[in-house]
């Protein structure tokens, strides 16, 4: 290692002064605190980067150090100044002088050795450093002496030298002095700085002068900062870490040093933010790495894993060579397959025997490595050439056995393509060459059939030209095997079935078997053959078998057509046939009688106890004991109907027919017959006879009487209603002439009916007579009656129902009578009557007076009953909504609408609900009564009565204002009478004459607010009285305003200014100047009188209407006060102390409702009032 020496010029150093290379070197201990190197922490700035190999100072002096720095440790721990030479190259010697200081090392690499410095060596020849320590330590204590005088000095150099450094270095420095109180340390204090680091925390060196510790850093004491710096002033234990800064402003990694210096503490702070995310950089880097590695590792071991399972499990002989072609490897199954074990193997090479077999396959031994062998199986010239070669070869056991096996080898290569070695894989194919020779016998014998079968066989290739055919095929298609094979396959068959038979053989044969398929095959001399065959597509070709059935297909055909015939037969009478034979026991079904049994055919045959036990139960003694007569008696025709029940359940009705069919003996011997299903006409025939009792006993039942007539109109029946409603009883009335049971005055419109009946000009007859009753009298009858037809077209008489209604029409004519005086009272009373649904708010019912009133007429108020809801005031409609809706019997109303004549009435309401039998609402019935006039009777006596009630309060206000107004000036006028005549009595009245001009003026004053109180009184009852004498001119509001704003100021005792503000443009007014002026003077007046600060006055001139409004911000008024305000003598609660009589704002309110006018008015107490009187234009 060879250090090239730098020199440092020190600022502050004299000119002369020889240069010096310095470096500060901090203390490394290990954990049981023994100092173990030093490592460096600033350097001159003009060093470069490069110029230490190392940061630490056994960097610089190894790999000669050696243990020799122990000695040199312990020497500097107790701060003894040592000179340590080293040879940093062979032909080169280095000395550095280390002095101790306050937290750690001055170094010096010198060239010259100062005579007050201890020398350790690091050269190999010294034989013992530890004697040379020995001996100088008085020495040691004697330089140590002498130095003193020498570092005295140089002490200003050194100083000069340090605040280079300090001032240069990168290391944030600062001295903190503690600040105590009451014995405790609170804070720190700033002496010193360098610019690394004021700039560190964002200030500069001369704002950090004095400044407290914990004023900068807020943070300090909750990141424990402080703690440490006021440990280390306490206790004087130096510290030194490294840690995350984040707070103050502050980001960063820092390595941070703590030492007491003196009384103070020196801080010094080195940013390594970018060692350390060069660190954590590192650390990533190496995770990922070593996730890699380990991804990796698994992946080698999984495919080592794998290759062993391969090679120990494979069904393959496995061989491996070297690029010669030696066994490196083998599997086990290559040992079971060869027999040689695998240290036999191994080493050897695989070699084409030279010597003929009776096979043409290669023969492969294994022997052992010769390189001048050109027979080397794996290293064949064709396997480098083409990589790999397969083959079919025989390879040599132990036992002398050729094994037949499918032989691949190909090469092993390395990444760069070198050929590292061989392998083989090899398959036996003993099974495979077994099941050839058998295949080869079984061709053979196929062969053999093939040619000798009966039955025609042959081969076809897809496009369906045979291929091969067997002398039957020839026999009977006429042609020779020659001749077949130049003949497409379709050729030979029917035209109309080739589009079938091409689908069947060539497409669907290819994908399952084709089995007894029947077609016409054309023979050599034209004629047709019926041929049954089969076919299968096998590999691109397909086999096929045939027989040829013509003559049975003949015999077939003709068995077939009678079976039909006799099929026909039967299915057309819905019929089964069936047969018994009694000798064997036997019974045969054909498919409709098991279809009739509900099963399918029978895996066996069928026997007659079989049959037996279908039939039901409850027929079975019956049906045995008819047969029996049947079979020992003459008669050959056999019949029955009987039960039989089905497996699910079915219960149905068989009829049989048959014959029995006997021996020459006579003996019955076998029975054949048919048999149908008559379920339906038995159930009919059952269904019949219940619906007719059903209906005999409803019918005789029945409060309504059922009859028939014949054609002629003569009673055929009747039920006994009859003779209850009429009293004559049906004996006696059967055979006789209907319209003679009808009263005579109906006998006309009856017979009219009944002849059109007759004539077929009427199905049916709906309509209501009366019926004479035995004893006298007669009931009313509603006849429904209906024409009855045989065949659908043959008129057989009429039949239907005659219903007594004689309670009924007599209710109903009641109820006309009823509902006729109800519509007498209804309609002819003045009070408005209506009829509402119950559950929805519907008109049902509405008298004249209504119509009358609403002008709706009741088709229009049926059809939309929310029409007459526009005539009642909207106030009151959701009132007469919920009434008619929700009210309860008894419900009462007072409401108002208007008349179809313009006119508002008053109406009182009653509403009823109408329950039925069961205490059902079901009707709503309104009456409503006119109340108008008695209405506007109570509110012209009500009105009476408050303007008399107003007058009196206007009376009893009006007098006590009056008389306080009235009283207030008298006094003040009576008091300056008195006073003026006193002092008139006197000899000399000069002196006194200003008094009594004083009293004279109050008089005046006094007399003229009562001429104001009585003006204002009489304008009051001028306006009153309606005398009030309105001139409207087109007046310029702006001017006049001005005007008036400008006198009263004037007016004003203190002389205010009031501000006057245009808005919008001037538009010319019609009002009253005289009524306005008055207005404006009252409102300004007050605004001034009420207030000490300025007054304004805006107008503002908006589309239809100006606004005049006069603003103050005196004392305003009470919140209580304000609806009031504009009544007469009224005054608000805090104007008491105020002049006035309580008349001025009621005058203008009076005076702008004449100029159709308003005013408002908008005041908070204590803040200020503005009135806001609002003219239109027109």
């Amino acid at each position: 290692m060879k250090l090239p020496f730098q020199t440092v010029h020190i600022t502050g150093l004299a000119p002369t002064s020889a240069p010096r290379n310095l470096f500060f070197f901090a203390p490394v201990y290990n954990e049981h605190g023994e100092l173990v190197d030093l490592q460096r922490r600033m350097a001159a700035p003009s060093t470069p980067s490069d110029y230490l190999a190392g940061t630490c100072l056994s960097d610089w002096v190894a790999p000669s150090a050696g243990a020799v720095l122990n000695r040199l440790w312990s020497l500097l721990e107790q701060g003894t100044v040592c000179r340590l030479t080293y040879q940093p190259a062979p032909d080169q010697t280095s000395q550095l002088l280390i002095t101790p200081m306050e937290g750690g090392y001055l170094v010096e690499l010198l060239a010259d050795n100062p005579a007050d410095a201890i020398s350790v060596s690091t050269e190999s020849e010294i034989v013992s450093v530890g004697q040379t320590i020995e001996q100088r330590t008085d020495y040691s204590a004697q330089a140590g002496a002498r130095g003193l005088s020498k570092q005295a000095s140089s002490l200003d150099a050194t100083n000069q030298l340090l605040e280079a450094i300090v001032s240069n270095t990168p290391v944030g420095l600062a001295l903190l002095r503690p600040v105590w109180q009451s014995g405790c340390l609170i804070d720190f204090s700033y002496l010193w700085t360098n610019p690394a680091h004021a700039a560190l925390i964002g200030y500069s060196i001369i704002q950090l002068a004095g400044q407290r510790f914990k004023a900068l850093h807020p943070s300090a004491a909750s990141a424990g900062l402080f703690d440490r710096l006021a440990d280390v002033a306490q206790t004087g234990q130096s510290l030194h870490y490294q840690k995350q800064v984040q707070h103050d402003g502050l980001s960063l990694w820092g390595e941070f040093t703590i030492i007491r210096v003196g009384e103070n503490v020196l801080f010094t702070v080195m940013d390594i933010s970018p060692l350390m995310e060069a660190k954590a950089l590192l650390r990533k880097k190496n995770s990922q790495l070593e996730k890699g590695i380990a991804e990796r590792t698994k992946q080698v071991r999984q495919l080592s894993t794998l290759q062993n399972a391969i090679l120990k499990h494979a069904g393959q002989a496995i061989i491996s060579t070297n690029s010669d072609g030696i066994v490196q490897t083998v599997n086990q199954a290559t040992e079971t397959l060869l027999g040689f074990s695998a240290s036999e193997l191994i080493g050897k090479v695989a070699r084409l025997k030279s010597e003929s077999t009776h096979s043409s396959l290669p023969v492969i031994t294994f022997s052992p490595y010769d390189s001048e062998e050109v027979h080397n199986f794996f290293a064949q010239p064709t396997v480098a050439e083409y990589g790999y070669v397969q083959q079919e070869c025989l390879l040599a056991t132990r036992n002398g056995r050729l094994a037949p096996v499918l032989l691949t080898v190909s090469q092993l290569k390395n990444e760069d393509g070198s050929v590292l070695g061989y392998m083989g894989i090899a398959t036996d194919i003993s099974a495979l060459k077994l099941a050839e020779a058998k295949l080869r016998q079984k061709n053979q014998i196929l062969d053999t059939f093939f040619a000798g079968a009966l039955d025609m066989h042959c081969i076809a290739d897809r496009k369906g030209f045979l291929l091969e055919v067997n002398h039957a095929f020839q026999d009977v298609m006429g042609y020779s095997a020659s001749e077949l094979k130049t003949i497409p396959f379709l050729q030979l068959i029917h035209p109309a079935e080739k589009a079938m038979v091409s689908t069947e053989v060539l497409k669907k044969s290819q994908q399952e078997p084709v089995r007894n398929r029947i077609n016409k095959w054309r023979c050599k001399d034209g004629t047709y053959r019926i041929i049954e065959w089969s076919a299968i597509g096998v590999d691109g070709l397909v086999y096929g078998s045939a027989r040829d059935i013509t003559d049975r297909q003949a015999a077939e055909d003709q068995l077939y057509q009678l079976h039909e015939r006799l099929q026909l037969a039967t299915k057309a009478a819905g019929q089964g046939i069936w047969e018994n034979d009694l000798i064997n026991g036997k019974v045969i079904w054909d498919e409709r009688l098991w279809e009739l049994h509900g099963l399918t055919l029978p895996v066996r045959p069928l026997t007659f106890a079989d049959f037996l036990s279908f039939v039901h139960p409850d027929d079975l003694p019956a049906l045995m004991a008819k047969a029996h007569t049947e079979l020992v008696g003459k008669e050959d025709a056999v019949t029955n109907v009987y039960r039989i029940v089905c497996p699910n359940g079915m219960v149905r009705y068989l009829e049989t027919n048959g014959r029995i069919i006997r021996d020459s003996s006579g003996k019955a011997i076998r029975l054949i017959g048919v048999a149908w299903d008559v379920t339906r006409r038995k159930l009919d025939e059952e269904n019949l006879r219940t619906s007719e009792q059903r209906y005999r006993s409803l019918v005789d039942h029945l409060d309504t009487i059922v009859f028939q007539t014949d054609a002629k109109g003569k009673w055929v029946y009747l039920n006994p209603a009859w003779e209850v409603v009429t009293g004559f009883s049906v004996e006696e009335s059967l055979g006789g002439y209907f319209l003679d049971s009808i009263l005579p005055e109906d006998h006309t419109e009856t017979r009219q009916l009944f002849e059109e009946i007759k004539a077929g000009q009427r199905m049916g007859v709906r309509h209501t007579i009366r019926y004479i009753r035995k004893g006298g009298g007669y009931r009313w009858i509603d006849v429904n009656a209906q024409v009855l037809l045989r065949d659908g077209h043959v008129r057989m008489g009429v039949t239907g129902t005659l219903t007594d209604i004689t309670e009924r029409k007599m209710a109903e004519e009641a109820i006309q009578e009823s509902e006729q005086r109800f519509r007498e009272i209804a309609e002819n009373v003045d009070e408005v009557f209506c009829i509402l649904d119950s559950k929805k708010p519907r008109f049902l019912y509405v008298n004249p007076a209504f119509e009358k009133f609403t002008g709706v007429s009741s088709p229009e108020i049926y059809r939309n009953s929310s029409l007459f809801l526009p005539r009642i005031v909207e106030e009151d409609r959701s009132l007469i909504q919920t009434i008619f809706q929700n009210s309860v019997s008894g419900s009462e109303l007072t409401f108002r609408a208007r008349h179809q004549d313009g006119s508002l009435r008053w109406l009182n309401a009653r509403v009823f609900g109408v329950t039925n039998e069961a205490g059902v609402l079901i009707r709503r019935i309104g009456v409503a009564t006119d109340i108008t006039t008695a209405i506007e009777k109570e509110q012209i006596l009500e009105a009476s009565l408050q303007n008399e009630r107003t007058l009196n309060t206007l009376k009893s206000q009006f007098i006590t204002t009056a008389s306080h107004e009235f009283r207030t000036p008298l006094m003040g006028i009576s008091s300056s009478t008195e006073l003026v005549k006193h002092y008139m009595a006197r000899e000399d009245i000069r002196p006194v004459l200003p008094i009594i001009n004083k009293h004279l003026t109050a008089i005046l004053t006094k007399v003229a607010s009562l001429n104001e109180l009585i003006g204002d009184t009489l304008t009051l009852s001028k306006i009153e009285q309606g005398k009030i004498d309105v001139q409207l001119t087109s007046t310029d509001l702006a001017a006049l305003c001005k005007s008036l704003v400008a006198s009263t100021s004037a007016d004003s005792k203190d002389k205010r200014q009031i501000d006057f503000q245009v808005i919008g443009k001037d538009v010319a007014l019609l009002v009253d100047k005289k009524l306005i002026n008055h207005i404006l003077t009252n409102l300004l007046m007050n605004a001034i009188k009420f207030s000490t600060k300025s007054v304004s006055l805006t107008l503002t001139y908006g589309l239809t209407d100006v606004k005049i409004a006069v603003s103050d911000q005196g004392i305003g008024i009470p919140k209580k006060d304000l609806p009031h305000l504009f009544d007469k003598f009224f005054r608000a609660g805090n104007a008491t102390n105020y002049q006035g009589s309580g008349l001025g704002l009621a005058i203008c309110q009076e005076y702008i409702n004449l100029m159709q006018g308003q005013i408002g008015v908008a005041s908070k107490e204590g803040a200020g009032t503005t009135f806001t009187i609002t003219l239109p234009y027109a």
